[in-house]
C-alpha cells in the first residue's frame, strides 16, 4: 500500500501515468544512444540513466521500456539565423532562455524532475556569405609576379602564368568567385658584374652565375662567352623582358706588360760624379712605356722617366756620394700600369777622388803662343775641379809666371 502512495506522488511530479512494474524487473533504459540497465520495483522508477552524454533521466513503464532524460530538442540540430523558439528541449524538459553567442544560440534543458541535471544546448547560426572580390593588384602592371593585395574579399588561389598573371578570389559559404589578372611592365636588360677590365694575370671568369652575365632582364642570349685573351675582349647580349630593351655587354683583358728592359751604363766611377744609364724595352700592344729606375736595388722605384714610344731608349743620370759597389735595376711600365719584370742588376764601383793639386804645366814656347796664356785643371779630394791659368812672361821667355785664379 505504501508503494502505491509513493508511486502516485511521483506521477504528480511527472504529470503522466506510472505503471507498477510488479516487483523487481530488469530495465533496459535508453537515453539517446546510451543504454543503462537497472531494476524497477516498488511501483516507482529505479533505473537512473547515468553518464549519458545527453543528460540524466528515469526509466518508467512496464517493463521499464521508456527513458526520460534531460535532453536537447531538435532545434539544436538546425542552423538558424534567428533565435529558435520551438523544439528547444526533449520531452518533459524545461527550456531556459535563448541567448545570442555570436556564432550560435545557447539555452539550457532539464527534466521536470527534482534534482535532474541542467544541460547546455546550442543551435549554430548560418555562416556569412563571402563573395570573392579582386584586390588592388588586379589590373596592375608589375615586373615580378604579384604576391600581395590579390583579393579584398575571399581567398586567393595560386597566381598562374609568367606574365601576364591570373588568379581567382574564391568566395565562401555560397558566395561567388571572381577572376583577377595583372599585366607586365617592360624590363630593360642590363649587364652583370662580369663586365670589367681584367688584369692580364686573370685567366677565368670570376663567376658564371646568371646575374654575373645579366643584372636585369630575361638573361643571357646564347652560350656563355669564352674568357678573353690578353689584349682581347669577350662580348654577349642580355635580353630584355616583356618587351624591354636588350643590352650588349663587353669584358676586356689587359695586354701583357712590356718586355724585360735592358740596362746599360758605366761599370766604374767616382763619388759626386754624374753618370748616364740607359734603359730599353718594347710593348707587345704598342703602348707607350715609362722606365722606373731603382738606384739602390731594393725593389722600390726611385726615379722615373716620362712615357715614350715602345722601343725608344731612355737615359737618366745618377750620382753617388759614397764610395763602394752600387747595384741598380730598372722596370718598364705601360700606360695601363702593367709593369715588366726587373732588368738584370747592373753594378758600378764608385771610388773616392785622389787629390792632384799640382799637375805639371806645359812647356813654355819661345814665342809664348798667340795669347801668352795656358791653363790646367786641378782635381780636389771632394771631386770638384778648379781651372788654373798661367801667363807667359814675354820678356823672360821661355819662363812662365802663374796667374792665381
Amino acid at each position: 500500500m505504501l508503494a502505491v502512495i509513493y508511486g502516485l506522488a511521483f506521477v504528480f511530479l511527472l504529470s503522466y501515468e506510472v505503471v507498477d512494474a510488479g516487483g523487481p524487473t530488469t530495465c533496459n533504459c535508453s537515453c539517446g544512444s546510451y543504454s543503462v540497465y537497472g531494476s524497477c520495483g516498488g511501483g516507482y522508477p529505479a533505473a537512473h540513466c547515468n553518464g549519458d552524454p545527453q543528460g540524466s533521466g528515469w526509466c518508467i513503464g512496464s517493463p521499464c521500456g521508456n527513458c526520460n532524460c534531460s535532453l536537447c530538442g531538435p532545434a539544436s540540430t538546425v542552423v538558424s539565423a534567428t533565435a529558435p523558439t520551438t523544439g528547444l528541449c526533449g520531452w518533459a524538459n524545461n527550456a531556459g532562455p535563448v541567448s545570442d553567442q555570436g556564432t550560435y544560440w545557447l539555452w539550457t534543458c532539464s527534466l521536470r524532475v527534482f534534482g535532474s541535471p541542467v544541460i547546455n544546448c546550442t543551435s549554430p547560426k548560418p555562416l556569412p556569405i563571402i563573395n570573392g572580390i579582386c584586390g588592388i593588384a588586379n589590373g596592375g602592371s608589375y615586373t615580378v609576379i604579384p604576391t600581395v593585395n590579390l583579393c579584398s574579399s575571399g581567398t586567393a588561389t595560386a597566381v598562374a602564368g609568367t606574365g601576364p598573371w591570373t588568379w581567382t578570389c574564391m568566395g565562401a559559404n555560397g558566395g561567388t568567385n571572381m577572376n583577377c589578372s595583372a599585366n607586365t611592365l617592360p624590363i630593360n636588360a642590363s649587364c652583370g658584374s662580369n663586365v670589367q677590365t681584367y688584369s692580364y694575370l686573370t685567366a677565368a671568369w670570376p663567376s658564371t652565375a646568371p646575374a654575373s652575365w645579366c643584372a636585369t632582364g630575361g638573361g643571357l642570349s646564347g652560350a656563355q662567352p669564352t674568357f678573353p685573351s690578353p689584349n682581347g675582349s669577350a662580348s654577349w647580349t642580355c635580353l630584355g623582358l616583356f618587351g624591354g630593351l636588350s643590352a650588349n655587354c663587353t669584358a676586356t683583358r689587359q695586354p701583357l706588360p712590356p718586355t724585360k728592359p735592358t740596362l746599360t751604363g758605366p761599370m766604374t766611377g767616382f763619388v759626386n760624379t754624374a753618370y748616364d744609364f740607359t734603359a730599353t724595352a718594347t710593348d707587345a700592344a704598342g703602348l707607350n712605356i715609362q722606365y722606373k729606375f731603382d738606384w739602390d736595388n731594393n725593389g722600390v722605384p726611385d726615379q722615373s722617366t716620362g712615357f715614350v714610344a715602345s722601343g725608344v731608349p731612355q737615359t737618366l743620370v745618377h750620382t753617388w756620394s759614397l764610395a763602394g759597389p752600387k747595384s741598380l735595376k730598372v722596370e718598364a711600365c705601360d700606360t695601363l700600369s702593367n709593369c715588366s719584370a726587373w732588368s738584370d742588376v747592373s753594378t758600378i764601383t764608385i771610388s773616392d777622388c785622389v787629390a792632384d793639386l799640382n799637375p805639371p804645366w806645359s812647356d813654355c814656347s819661345e814665342n809664348c803662343g798667340t795669347t801668352g796664356i795656358q791653363t790646367r785643371t786641378l782635381l780636389y779630394t771632394d771631386c770638384h775641379t778648379l781651372v788654373d791659368t798661367q801667363a807667359c812672361n814675354r820678356v823672360d821667355c821661355p819662363q812662365w809666371t802663374e796667374v792665381i785664379p
